[in-house]
Formats: C-alpha cells, sequence, structure tokens
C-alpha cells in the first residue's frame, strides 16, 4: 500500500486503470443466481465479437463456478510473461483470463474482502493490451465484490443481465437491477435465456407466460431477447467451431448485432 496524504492507496487500483485505458469497453454479464446461463452466453458473446474482427477479451470471475475455460476448450494453461504483465491465452482471436487457471480443480471458499482482493489481482497483472471489448463474467447475485468492480469500472462499463423465465430467477434479478439502478450503473439491457425449444411445429414455451419483458420495463430497460433451450449444446461445449454452430449461438447473434450496431 502507498499513501498519499491521509489516505491510503493500493497499487493494483493504479494498474488497473493504466489497463482500463487501453479497452474501449467493459461489459459486466450479471445475473440473481447461478444457473441461468450467464457463462456460455458471455462465452458466446466474445465468440461473435471476435468474429466481426473485434479485439475482445473475456474475463472470468465467477468465484462460484469459473467455467469458460471449459467452455471454450482450454484444457492447459500455461504463463506467458511481459514488462506489463500475464498475457492471456490467445484462443482463435480471443483473449482469456479466469480464475480457473489459479485454483485448478481445487474448491477455494472465498469470502468477503478476499473476493475483491482476488479479483484486483487478476486485473492489475493480466496484460489485455488494446481491446475493443472486455466481457466479464461475473459471480451471481449482489455480493460485496460486485460493487467493488463496478467502482474500478467507473464510466467504462456496462452491463447485460442473464435470467430465465422462471419466477426464482426473476425474483433475484430484481435484486440486480435495483443495486444497479441505485448506483446508476448503465444497464443496456436483459436478456431472457432457456425461454422455449424450438420444434417443427413451433415454440414449446417452458415456463408458459414470460414476465421478463414486464420486469424489464417496470424499470425503464430493454428486452434485448429471449434464447432457446439447445439441447445440441451440451455436446458442442469444448469446440468454439461447434459453439458457433448451435441453435443458441445463431439466436444469439441476432443479439449482439442489434445491441453493437454490427
Amino acid at each position: 500500500m502507498e499513501f498519499i496524504g491521509e489516505y491510503m492507496i493500493d497499487p493494483r487500483d493504479i494498474a488497473i486503470k493504466r489497463k482500463l485505458e487501453k479497452i474501449e469497453k467493459v461489459i459486466a454479464f450479471l445475473s440473481g443466481k447461478g444457473g441461468v446461463g450467464k457463462s456460455i452466453i458471455t462465452a458466446l458473446s466474445g465468440i461473435i465479437l471476435s468474429r466481426k474482427k473485434f479485439n475482445v477479451g473475456i474475463l472470468d470471475l465467477d468465484f462460484h463456478g469459473p467455467v469458460i475455460p471449459t467452455i471454450l476448450g482450454i484444457e492447459k494453461y500455461e504463463y506467458s510473461e511481459s514488462k506489463s504483465g500475464l498475457i492471456p491465452p490467445n484462443i482463435n482471436g480471443l483473449k482469456i483470463m479466469s480464475i480457473a487457471f489459479f485454483t485448478e480443480d481445487r474448491s477455494l471458499p472465498f469470502r468477503g474482502t478476499a473476493k475483491t482482493s482476488i479479483f484486483k489481482e487478476i486485473m492489475a497483472i493480466t496484460n489485455w493490451g488494446k481491446l475493443n471489448y472486455l466481457l466479464v463474467d461475473m459471480p451471481p447475485g449482489t455480493g460485496d465484490e460486485i460493487l467493488d468492480f463496478i467502482k474500478i469500472l467507473g464510466d467504462r462499463g456496462n452491463a447485460i443481465l442473464i435470467t430465465t423465465p422462471s419466477i426464482v430467477s426473476q425474483k433475484v434479478l430484481e435484486r440486480v437491477i435495483k443495486l444497479l439502478v441505485e448506483i446508476k450503473f448503465p444497464i443496456i439491457g436483459v436478456i431472457e435465456n432457456m425461454s422455449y425449444i424450438s420444434m417443427k411445429e413451433g415454440k414449446i414455451e417452458l415456463f408458459g407466460k414470460t414476465r421478463t419483458e414486464d420486469l424489464a420495463e417496470r424499470y425503464g430497460l430493454r428486452l434485448l431477447g429471449r434464447l432457446p433451450f439447445d439441447m445440441k449444446l451440451e455436446m458442442a461445449q469444448g469446440s468454439i467451431e461447434r459453439l458457433s454452430e448451435t441453435c443458441l449461438a445463431r439466436q444469439l447473434s441476432q443479439i449482439i448485432y442489434r445491441v453493437f450496431n454490427l
């Protein structure tokens, strides 16, 4: 720690600020609970944007289940260092950094300020270089680490919120929305995942009538789109090529193109 006057300065904050200066936009993917598909949507969004020739990084900060490497098929990570920090592995044009690279398969019960310290450390030591977009897979819920992360981002950050049509998922997402609205963090919109199954005869709504649009409208937000439950997704994980060919990827592409004016 360094002291300036009466104030204590964390040198990691300075390092993070310098690295963020090279990143045009940071998109935090948030949800009220786990199991809604937040990580797969983060990963697919990165694939979609990178294939449009953008420089894209994905930062996996989901302490409860850092699965981005598994989704993208990163089996082994070897550190590559530079004067400006660790160079993240580049997978088909995507730069990836994950808590999983440091914890491997160990279960580590991060708590309270430890979570904030860990994400600061990862952000401070990662040398992303210049990026158009940094996509961040955040932990679910409204823990202190969410607030601390948003504080560090400043005006570079935006949020995309992920939910399913279930009442439970939407109830906890509303808490996230209230928090972000209260601290005036920009929300791009809400994506409803696992909404339906596409059949030859049409769509089968998995949860009946959805309330997601009503929830979004109540807070002046956009419902960015509704995504299907893709039964072929499980077999596609671990391969960027197979993931790109899924029905989920095709539907999400339409949302991403519209949101980012592509």
